[in-house]
């Protein structure tokens, strides 16, 4: 019994994490690689590049684990051990999603305050 907008939460932060492009951890990672190019720093850009890739695969596995697979059981009773969610649990992850997507725009929302 996976919570769903939990397991959404996780999935988003292991993507950002790992600096997918849509997300908000791939722009500081282009940023940075864009300075090491720029300063001639080519074999840092590429070994910084493939320890990203590195990284990604093994946030890809936990993300495959986590929300893919389903572990065995030999319990055949119908008892649960955890407590339903309440509705306030369920919030949260969605909060936290909604609020990773509006990450990127943070800035236009500072420039027009001022």
């Amino acid at each position: 019994n996976k919570s769903t907008p939990m397991t959404m939460a996780i999935l988003l932060t292991l993507l950002s994490l790992g600096g997918l492009p849509p997300l908000t951890g791939f722009m500081p990672k282009w940023l940075i690689l864009q300075e090491l190019v720029s300063n001639k720093n080519i074999t840092i850009a590429i070994l910084m590049a493939m320890s990203a890739l590195l990284s990604l695969f093994f946030y890809m596995r936990i993300i495959y684990a986590s929300t893919l697979t389903m572990f065995p059981t030999t319990n055949n009773s119908k008892l649960q051990w955890s407590y339903p969610q309440t509705k306030t649990i369920n919030i949260i992850p969605t909060l936290t999603i909604i609020s990773s997507l509006f990450l990127p725009l943070s800035p236009m929302f500072i420039s027009l305050t001022h």
